[in-house]
C-alpha cells in the first residue's frame, strides 16, 4: 500500500486545496491496476506553501503543488502537465471596497504601476510583478494581505481567477470585492511537485495525468468545479480589459506545443481589446 501525505489547506475553512487532491486521486486512481493500491492524506501540522516546497525537497513530504520556479524545478521533482491548464496565470485585483470608485478607471500598465501590490513570501508571483515593474510588497501569512488591504496598508491583492472565487466565500476578504473588468496574465504553469530520488511516484502520477488527459476525464473536471465555471464564464466574454505581462523564464521542457494542456478563452478568436 503506498501511504502518500501532501500539502495541507493553509486554514480549515480554506478549500482552494480540494482542486488539486482531487485531481491528484484521479491521476493515483487511473494507475490502480498498474502501480497498486494507495493511500492519501495532507500532513497534519499547519504548512504554507514555500515550506511545503522545502519540505519536498528534503523528503519529508511526497507531493505538493504551485507555480512552477527555476529554483523549484531544481530542487524537487516536477511533473510537468499544467494542472490548472494555465489558468492560475489569470490574475484579478482584490480592491478594498471603500476605493472602489478611486479605482474604477485603473485599466492600464502604467496606472498599475503608482499603485502597490500584495503577494506571499516566497510566491514566484512576487518575482513576476517585480520584473513589470509594479512595486510588491510581501507577507510571510496567509491572512496577512488581506488584512493589510482592509488596512489600506498597500493597494492591490493580484489572485488567480481560479481560486479567488473560494476565497470571496470567506471571512478572510470582508470589507474587500474584485476588481472585475481587468485581467492581468502571464504563462506560468502549476505543477504537482514530488522529491527528486521518488521517480516512480513521479512516473505514476505523469501516467494517471495523461490517461485522464486521452479519455477526457481531466478535461471534464477542469471544466465542472464550480470555482473554476465562474473564472471560464467571466474570461470567455468581452467586458474585461486584457494586460499581457511578461512571464517568468520557463524550463525547455515546458509544454508549451500541447495545446490541449492549455486552456484559451473564445475572445482570443477574435481581435480583442488588449493592452500590453
Amino acid at each position: 500500500m503506498l501511504v502518500l501525505y501532501h500539502r495541507p489547506a493553509d486554514h480549515p475553512d480554506d478549500k482552494r486545496p480540494n482542486y488539486f487532491t482531487g485531481l491528484l486521486r484521479l491521476a493515483l486512481d487511473k494507475t490502480v491496476e498498474d502501480y497498486g493500491p494507495y493511500m492519501l492524506g495532507p500532513r497534519d501540522e499547519p504548512i504554507n506553501q514555500e515550506r511545503s516546497f522545502m519540505m519536498v525537497s528534503q523528503s519529508k513530504l511526497d507531493v505538493t503543488w504551485g507555480m512552477t520556479s527555476g529554483m523549484r524545478e531544481i530542487r524537487t521533482q516536477p511533473i510537468r502537465i499544467p494542472l490548472m491548464k494555465g489558468l492560475l496565470g489569470y490574475r484579478m485585483m482584490l480592491i478594498n471596497r471603500k476605493r472602489a470608485v478611486e479605482l474604477s478607471t485603473l485599466d492600464t500598465k502604467e496606472e498599475l504601476n503608482r499603485y502597490v501590490m500584495i503577494q506571499g513570501n516566497g510566491w514566484p508571483d512576487v518575482a513576476i510583478l517585480r520584473k513589470n515593474g509594479f512595486p510588491v510588497r510581501t507577507h510571510t501569512q496567509y491572512a496577512g494581505p488581506f488584512e493589510m488591504m482592509r488596512k489600506n496598508r498597500v493597494d492591490l491583492f493580484p489572485r488567480s481567477i481560479a481560486e479567488v472565487w473560494l476565497e470571496l466565500e470567506r471571512d478572510i476578504t470582508d470589507g474587500l470585492m474584485l476588481k472585475e473588468d481587468l485581467v492581468l496574465q502571464y504563462v506560468s504553469p502549476i505543477y504537482f511537485f514530488v522529491p527528486l530520488e521518488r521517480v516512480h511516484l513521479a512516473e505514476r502520477i505523469e501516467t494517471g495525468l495523461e490517461r485522464a488527459i486521452a479519455d477526457g476525464s481531466f478535461d471534464h473536471y477542469f471544466r465542472t468545479r464550480p470555482e473554476l465555471k465562474k473564472a471560464l464564464n467571466l474570461l470567455n466574454n468581452t467586458d474585461y480589459t486584457l494586460i499581457k505581462l511578461e512571464g517568468p523564464e520557463l524550463h525547455p521542457k515546458t509544454p508549451l506545443n500541447r495545446p490541449e494542456l492549455w486552456f484559451k478563452p473564445e475572445r482570443d478568436a477574435a481581435p480583442a481589446d488588449t493592452k500590453e
